[in-house]
């Protein structure tokens, strides 16, 4: 079994809530944007990223991870009670690759 880390609430105004590995249905792991793309790599493994608010470089990491087209990072996020806010979850396997 692979080791699991505590769960550990993101540092506020970071723009992270949260940023954890599922597997077979279950929290594993919470990890580090940094991290990302080569936990979303592994069989059967899915990341799911919490974003609030996120600025700028923050989406950057994010398109870096997953080697996201930049429109990616640039799509309208969803507003609540005034607040930006965006959430995502996919496996690795539908995610597009970019094509120059």
């Amino acid at each position: 079994m692979e080791y699991v880390r505590e769960f550990a609430p993101a540092p506020p105004m970071s723009g992270i809530i949260a940023c954890g590995v599922y597997t077979a249905g279950r929290r594993i792991a919470d990890i580090p944007i940094e991290e990302a793309g080569e936990w979303a790599g592994k069989p059967g493994h899915v990341v799911w990223i919490g974003l609030l608010e996120p600025d700028r470089n923050l989406l950057l990491r994010v398109q870096a991870q997953f080697h996201l087209h930049e429109l990616a990072t640039r799509t309208p996020s969803i507003r609540t009670n005034g607040r930006r806010s965006s959430n995502m979850a996919m496996p690795c396997s539908s995610l597009p690759a970019r094509r120059s």
